[in-house]
Order: structure tokens, then C-alpha cells, then sequence
């Protein structure tokens, strides 16, 4: 199985590295990548090019949250996209967050992806790392979060 995953102390950092990646392997990618690193609640799906706003506005008081339901309308997309891509093409995910920590979210995407083959790279923020590391225990390799580092991955897991 090949999984890759990067973890950046500075926020937004992961969101524009895995989105410059995606955009850079367009069209033999399957993302779903967040555009807008200030706006990590915007996600940008790919092979569709479809913008999803994943954030529901509670009021002046709350603020802005994520919509659960449009974060699992947005991994369906993906699925269908997974599910008529060609072997080996490579899935990149925004983040494996909390959504995904409690068994949710994009988890099953990624869980799909890697028993069809597909090399992954998302981040894993510090708080859902143990959880990460509990769901793929001793699969994820753990890589720099730099755009060439990242393509090397890519470029060893399709030999």
C-alpha cells in the first residue's frame, strides 16, 4: 500500500503544497484539495472541477463550521471518480481531520484507494495523529511537505 503523508506547523502550509500538487498533476490526478489555504472549509475536486463549500454559517456569534453533509456529498464525488479512474492514479487529500478521526469524512476514500492501488498523499494534522496512525498503522510514510519531495513519492510508488 502506498500512503504518503506530510504534517506542517504552519497553518495553511499543507493546503497549498497538496493543492499545488494536484493543479501540477492535472489531468492524472483524483483530489479533493482545499484552494484557498485561508479558506481551508472550500474544496476543489478533481477529475469533475467541482468547487464544494463544505461550511455552514451558524450566525454572527458562531461562525462558520463544517457542514458534515457536504463534506460526505464531496467524498461520493470523489468515490465515483475513484471508482472509473485507471489503476495507479494517484489521490490527494486536503487533510485527514477530525471527521475522518472519528470514521467519517474522506476515510473510506482513502481506505478504497489503497486496496485498489492507488498511491495517497494528505496531511495529517497534529491533533488527528494518533488516530491517522491507529487507521493505517505502519502504512504511512511520513514525507517532507515540499512539492518535489512529494513528486519523487509519486514518481517511486508508480514504478
Amino acid at each position: 500500500m502506498k500512503l504518503g503523508y506530510i504534517q506542517c506547523a504552519d497553518r495553511g502550509q499543507s493546503d497549498r503544497i497538496l493543492h499545488h500538487l494536484a493543479t501540477a498533476l492535472r489531468p492524472s490526478v483524483i483530489s479533493m484539495t482545499a484552494p484557498d489555504a485561508d479558506n481551508g472549509l472550500m474544496l476543489h475536486l478533481w477529475p469533475d472541477n467541482i468547487r464544494v463549500d463544505i461550511s455552514q454559517n451558524l450566525g454572527t456569534q458562531a461562525g462558520c463550521t463544517l457542514d458534515a453533509g457536504a463534506l460526505e456529498q464531496a467524498v461520493a464525488v470523489m468515490q465515483r471518480a475513484l471508482e472509473r479512474a485507471p489503476a495507479g492514479t494517484p489521490l490527494i487529500v486536503n487533510k485527514f481531520g477530525k471527521r475522518e478521526a472519528e470514521g467519517h469524512g474522506a476515510r473510506s476514500l482513502i481506505a478504497e484507494a489503497l486496496s485498489r492501488d492507488h498511491p495517497v498523499i494528505l496531511a495529517v494534522p497534529a491533533p488527528t495523529d494518533a488516530a491517522f496512525h491507529a487507521f493505517a498503522p505502519d502504512l504511512g510514510q511520513k514525507l517532507l511537505p515540499d512539492f518535489q519531495s512529494l513528486m519523487d513519492y509519486l514518481d517511486v510508488t508508480r514504478r
